[in-house]
């Protein structure tokens, strides 16, 4: 599983988008595979499912989300062999800081490295490219 960006920063009240993309491997993966953070500190606005290969085609990748806990799950039919998008994640943060998105299972399934949004005080601008001298 890897995080697009690993690195999200984001103003404290303001969405962003943060993609999960699955990576199989030569043996495939099947689901539910999930997903946790910290509903204090993060607040997953939409959650869209993505598609990924299967040996009989795509798919659809459906997502159970339950925000109280900061937990999702991510659940399809078949056997993914391909890389894919699992899930969008719309996300807003709640408090100033770094509140990680990490793989929750089922262990040893699959070696995942967390997503890290990092929310930023509101007053602070965003520098999207470019540079000042």
């Amino acid at each position: 599983m890897a995080f697009f960006p690993a690195r999200l920063p984001a103003l404290v009240g303001q969405e962003a988008e943060l993609v999960v993309q699955l990576e199989p491997g030569v043996v495939g993966v099947s689901g539910p595979l999930h997903l946790a953070y910290d509903p204090q500190r993060l607040e997953v606005v939409r959650t869209d499912g993505g598609d990924l290969q299967t040996a009989s085609g795509n798919a659809r990748v459906t997502i159970s989300h339950t925000p109280a806990l900061g937990w999702l799950s991510a659940s399809w039919s078949g056997v993914a062999s391909g890389t894919g998008t699992l899930v969008h994640l719309t996300v807003r943060p709640r408090k100033v800081g770094e509140t990680p998105v990490l793989f929750a299972g089922p262990v040893g399934a699959i070696v995942a490295s967390e997503a890290v949004v990092v929310g930023l005080p509101a007053d602070v601008p965003l520098v999207t490219g470019g540079s000042d001298r």
